[in-house]
């Protein structure tokens, strides 16, 4: 139950940095708000 907590939580993040992108944030801002690794970061920011 944990891990799927964990998802969960994990495709909020994505989420969030997804829309963060979109309003021009910087990667390290994102990343500072979002906890995601910066290389996950870019790789959203290509599949935009």
């Amino acid at each position: 139950m944990r891990k799927r907590g964990k998802k969960k939580e994990e495709k909020k993040e994505k989420e969030v940095a997804l829309e963060m992108l979109k309003e021009g944030a910087s990667i390290e801002f994102i990343a500072k708000v979002t906890h995601l690794d910066k290389k996950e970061i870019e790789y959203l920011r290509k599949i935009l």
